[in-house]
């Protein structure tokens, strides 16, 4: 089985400060999830400070395109992430919805979330059309954020400033501003 490596997947720190900073946190979603690291991380903390809270895991765990040697672990990334849920005891705190990112930002009503996490295709045209699609969706004083605005061969950095503009503040190599 191969792993595919997390170069400076600074995500968890990044969540451990949001949960210590908004303690009226509940309502989450992370978009692009792969094995579900990340997210299972922040639902641990939440439990950990005994805080009812629901998240969203958004991913087709399916169509990414990775190379040869990480074939194998994308097909196992969704059934990782599922033994993690179990393993933690998280199966009533987490929704998965395993469809297009754009396409789950309908399921829910504006205002809705606390935290939005937008690690999904990294194209400028996707990454853009996920920043429109999910931005209404944040309640007002709540987070929205997104990976790899640092890294200049994607085109998260060109969609995030034309969406968000120069409140954008950045984390390292995330991305964050508050609603």
């Amino acid at each position: 089985m191969t792993e595919v490596p997390l170069i400076n997947n600074n995500i968890p720190e990044f969540y451990s400060k949001i949960v210590k900073e908004n303690p009226s946190f509940r309502n989450f979603v992370e978009i692009g999830v792969w094995n579900g690291d990340s997210i299972t991380h922040l639902c641990q903390e939440l439990k950990k400070l005994n805080r009812k809270f629901h998240a969203h895991a958004v991913d087709l765990w399916t169509s990414l395109v990775v190379p040869k040697e990480h074939e194998e672990a994308q097909k196992l990334s969704l059934t990782r992430f599922i033994e993690k849920i179990k393993v933690n005891e998280l199966g009533t705190n987490i929704t998965l919805h395993q469809v297009d990112s754009t396409m789950a930002a309908e399921l829910f009503k504006d205002g809705y979330f606390d935290l939005i996490f937008i690690d999904a295709n990294h194209t400028y045209k996707k990454m853009k059309e996920d920043a429109l699609a999910w931005r209404p969706k944040l309640k007002e004083g709540g987070v929205i954020a997104g990976h790899d605005y640092t890294e200049p061969s994607c085109g998260v950095k060109q969609a995030v400033d034309e969406v968000f503009g120069d409140r954008v503040l950045l984390y390292e190599t995330i991305w964050y501003l508050n609603g």
